[in-house]
């Protein structure tokens, strides 16, 4: 077990690329002075948690597992439930499997494999990567990201559901409601990386009263 603060953390890792700017309705997506940090406003409707989270893979975590030797496989990719039958989105579905003995069990091998319908996504045993690494140790440090933002960062790599579609025969009322802000986070993720940094150190006050709030104290991992 390792410990140490998120500042700790970022300060060990390099700033090479920031993310455009974003504006969309009522979500405000700032420059992403952080690597892969981005601050988001959830909306009014929400009460309570009108608050900017500190979302995304946290890659300053993620490279964590990098940097303990963990392999490509285990750090990056898409993820998907492991127990059922692996749906046709999966990218590579079609080679990815083959020597996979789940496959021709009877008991993982169905639509619903070892679950039942409606059972949750949370209830799902989702593929190891970085996104689920990230999230157990926001659980473990009792983050108080709130559902909203853990869903995000939980589910932004299960594509397979978000983007493809498929393992909505699980999902409960609460699933749907977080899916569309799992969507829309997706939106500000992807192919937005700027090589313009801005003045991080300017920038960083604002940032560390987010960790402060949301990810304080000392980090276990």
């Amino acid at each position: 077990m390792e410990r140490a603060t998120f500042t700790l953390l970022f300060s060990t890792r390099p700033r090479n690329f920031v993310r455009k700017p974003c504006m969309r309705e009522n979500w405000r997506v700032s420059s992403e002075t952080i690597p892969k940090i981005q601050p988001i406003q959830l909306k009014k409707e929400f009460g309570s948690l009108i608050t900017t989270c500190i979302l995304t893979r946290l890659s300053i975590l993620y490279d964590v597992m990098a940097f303990y030797g963990e392999p490509q496989w285990a750090v990056v990719g898409d993820t998907f439930p492991v127990g059922c039958a692996w749906a046709d989105s999966i990218v590579y579905r079609d080679t990815s499997f083959d020597n996979n003995p789940d496959g021709n069990d009877k008991r993982y091998n169905t639509k619903l494999g070892m679950y039942k319908a409606k059972c949750g996504i949370d209830n799902l045993m989702m593929s190891w990567g970085h996104d689920e690494y990230l999230y157990r140790v926001l659980k473990h440090n009792n983050s108080t990201i709130p559902d909203e933002g853990l869903a995000m960062i939980h589910y932004h790599s299960f594509y397979p559901w978000h983007a493809g579609g498929d393992y909505t025969y699980f999902c409960t009322e609460k699933d749907n409601r977080m899916l569309k802000w799992i969507r829309e986070f997706n939106k500000h993720d992807l192919y937005t990386k700027s090589e313009n940094v801005p003045d991080i150190e300017k920038l960083w006050p604002y940032y560390e009263k987010l960790i402060d709030k949301y990810i304080p104290g000392i980090l276990e991992w």
